[in-house]
């Protein structure tokens, strides 16, 4: 299809393609179907195939205003439950909106597209450490989303020592391509949860649902290999999720997101752990249990058992560890986990996320203040 790219012909044809696009989006298939007495179903599927065409024909030939109003009709016509295909589909919009909107002024729902595109690349396409690089869609999408947030500027009446969640997403885009080219899953992932907690605290739910629940299900949790700091900032991601929840008043999955919590850091005793992490950790899941409404009476004496269960694994004397009881393979997982640190003790301060000190001999030391911003 081509519409013709000589500036006059764009001018003309712009209404008449965007008036065309509001019928058929409006119309098609079941109006247009009955009018030319079709009376064979029409598979929906097909219909979202050819819409999804005729947008993408759009983009390319820069009738940007139509191929947003397909995709924002796509959009509408998935069930919110398929996360896949909402992603997908949002990808496209995001697509669209950050070529209309180059280098002009902050749009807050491009800001909030962002994030979640960063999260659905990074589930969707990141396989391995080494395919982190700036040239994947990860890497494509962390230099959107830090363009994104570099054109945010903060309100006259914003107090400078009393950063807003908005100034904080904007300095972690600051950091976000050094985050990347450091090859540390943790420092990711720890990324991405106070993103999700941070837009929980701007009131962006569908934002920070999508962000928790594309993190929370990465294809790294699923692996046969654990490491302590990797399920340690899980239960982490599930305490922030559970506290978003609880700001949404949805206490029923909110108790879930905790009781996965807790399964996780039970997990954590086949992996090697360090009991001082341990019960600080196991410490921030009680401080969410307590704030649980008496509605949920019964699930929460449970999760108090599973609590007492957990606790036991806190009394180790402190610097022992539990072993892993199976090792990966390392010509299939090579740098598994990220690079060692040839230092015998470093220190690292998330400045949203967690801050900690890890050493060789005392193992790792958690403040997590920070996750309450």
């Amino acid at each position: 299809m081509q519409l013709g790219r000589h500036s006059s012909y764009r001018i003309a044809l712009q209404p008449a393609v965007t008036d065309l696009v509001r019928y058929i989006v409006k119309h098609w298939p079941h109006d247009i179907l009955l009018n030319q007495r079709i009376l064979s179903p029409f598979d929906p599927k097909d219909t979202m195939t050819c819409l999804e065409s005729l947008a993408d024909e759009f983009y390319h030939e820069q009738f940007l205003q139509s191929a947003e109003i397909i995709w924002r009709h796509l959009i509408t016509q998935i069930q919110p439950e398929d996360e896949y295909e909402v992603c997908r589909h949002q990808s496209s919009l995001f697509r669209v909106l950050y070529m209309t909107n180059r280098n002009q002024s902050f749009n807050e729902e491009l800001a909030r597209l962002s994030i979640v595109i960063l999260a659905f690349s990074f589930r969707d396409r990141f396989l391995l450490p080494r395919t982190v690089g700036m040239g994947t869609q990860f890497g494509l999408a962390a230099h959107k989303f830090r363009n994104i947030w570099a054109m945010y500027q903060s309100r006259q009446d914003e107090k400078e020592e009393e950063e807003t969640p908005k100034q904080k997403i904007k300095f972690l885009s600051q950091n976000i391509l050094q985050t990347i080219s450091r090859d540390d899953l943790i420092a990711i992932f720890s990324m991405f949860f106070s993103l999700g907690n941070l837009c929980s605290l701007l009131g962006w739910y569908d934002t920070a649902n999508r962000v928790f629940k594309l993190s929370l299900k990465h294809v790294y949790f699923t692996l046969e290999a654990f490491q302590w700091s990797l399920s340690r900032e899980r239960v982490r991601g599930y305490a922030l999720h559970a506290l978003n929840l609880q700001r949404q008043q949805d206490f029923p999955k909110s108790f879930n997101a905790l009781h996965d919590g807790y399964k996780e850091l039970e997990r954590g005793r086949l992996v090697s752990y360090v009991p001082a992490e341990h019960r600080e950790i196991l410490t921030l899941l009680r401080s969410i249990l307590d704030t649980m409404p008496q509605s949920l009476t019964a699930e929460v004496l449970e999760l108090r058992e599973l609590d007492k269960h957990v606790e036991s694994f806190s009394f180790a004397s402190r610097g022992d560890t539990h072993q892993v009881f199976f090792r990966p393979n390392p010509h299939s997982l090579p740098s598994l986990f990220g690079r060692a640190s040839s230092a015998s003790g470093t220190m690292s301060t998330g400045r949203y996320g967690v801050t900690y000190s890890e050493s060789v001999v005392s193992g790792v030391s958690l403040n997590y203040s920070a996750l309450f911003p």
